[in-house]
Parts: structure tokens; C-alpha cells; sequence
């Protein structure tokens, strides 16, 4: 794999490029399992859990978000 200089203006979007190629390598993957009914049980719950990871993470970035605008509004003294 090529090294990608880490200072790079295009690094992200490398990066979320890269990333969006492996989900849907994953989903096409999954898919085919499903339409060829060979996708286990286990797998199935590991789609689940990975699906309720992913939301999990999802609601905590955007609570911490939420939380540190309102936090900074506030003033770094304040309490509620």
C-alpha cells in the first residue's frame, strides 16, 4: 500500500475515500451472503451489534458536540 504524506491536504479526503470503498465492499459482501442464504446467524448478529455500535458512537459524537457548544456559550464559570 502506498504512504500517504501525513501533512497532505488530500489526506482526508484519501482517507474517507478509503473508507467508504471498505463499507461498501462490506455491505456488497453482506448482501450476497443474504441473497445467497448463506448468511449465518452469527453473522446476522454481528451486523446488529456493529449497527448499534455505530449509532452508539454516532449520538455520543454528537451529544459531546452538542454539549461543548453549550458549555462554551455558557462560559467556562458557569454552572447550568
Amino acid at each position: 500500500m502506498r504512504k500517504y504524506i501525513q501533512n497532505s491536504p488530500y489526506m482526508l479526503p484519501v482517507t474517507m475515500v478509503m473508507l467508504t470503498a471498505a463499507s461498501w465492499e462490506t455491505i456488497a459482501r453482506r448482501s450476497l451472503l443474504m441473497a445467497q442464504g448463506a448468511c449465518t446467524t452469527a453473522e446476522y448478529w454481528r451486523m446488529g451489534e456493529e449497527k448499534a455500535a455505530a449509532m452508539r458512537s454516532s449520538m455520543a459524537a454528537i451529544m459531546s458536540r452538542y454539549y461543548d457548544r453549550t458549555r462554551s456559550s455558557r462560559g467556562a464559570g458557569t454552572i447550568c
